[in-house]
């Protein structure tokens, strides 16, 4: 077979595969593999952004990794959320899946509205960001301080961001998700 020949044929066989609905049971496997990868994310930004690298050669830019570093937690928060969330359509999950995420945005009030700012900066810098009382001028200004009882906070946007609350809500969150799904799997289930 050759090269354009062997190509058609993957090709064919993927649009078979794609005409099989996608079972629960895949779809809770899948998103387990998603939510490990960013649960390891999470754990990694949380770890870059508490223990920020010194350059001697450049000093001062622990600052601005520190700062991209925040941006891209929220990044990872927010893949774990929806990976985990996107579960919640498997009935059997649905219960647990909602009540350990309404703890995680609990725990985090503040991802949705820093996630929405950040991914839509360039709204907010016109003036057109959805929050009329977030200002182009807060966009720039933020902070560390830390450690406080609640361990490292970000402040941005007049709101604050405790990044190892987060961390810690979302490896809970992580947890809970994991051992739903390792039950729901083991189940034996005439569907699957």
């Amino acid at each position: 077979m050759t090269g354009p020949e062997q190509a058609r044929a993957l090709l064919n066989e993927f649009a078979e595969a794609r005409k099989v609905p996608l079972t629960d049971a895949a779809l809770v496997q899948r998103m387990q593999t998603e939510a490990t990868t960013w649960i390891n994310a999470v754990h990694m930004q949380r770890r870059r952004v508490t223990e920020p690298v010194v350059d001697p050669s450049a000093p001062g830019n622990e600052v601005w990794r520190q700062e991209i570093d925040l941006h891209f937690l929220l990044v990872a928060l927010t893949r774990l959320r929806r990976a985990i969330g996107l579960t919640a359509h498997v009935q059997e999950l649905q219960g647990a899946v909602l009540q350990h995420l309404t703890a995680f945005d609990e725990m985090v009030p503040s991802l949705r509205t820093f996630r929405n700012v950040a991914e839509h900066f360039d709204d907010y810098t016109t003036g057109r960001g959805r929050v009329a009382e977030i200002t182009r001028q807060q966009l720039q200004t933020w902070s560390l301080d830390g450690p406080t009882s609640r361990g490292l906070v970000w402040r941005w946007l007049d709101i604050e961001f405790p990044v190892d609350v987060s961390h810690d809500a979302a490896t809970a969150l992580y947890r809970t998700f994991l051992a739903a799904a390792n039950n729901y799997l083991a189940e034996p289930s005439a569907e699957r």
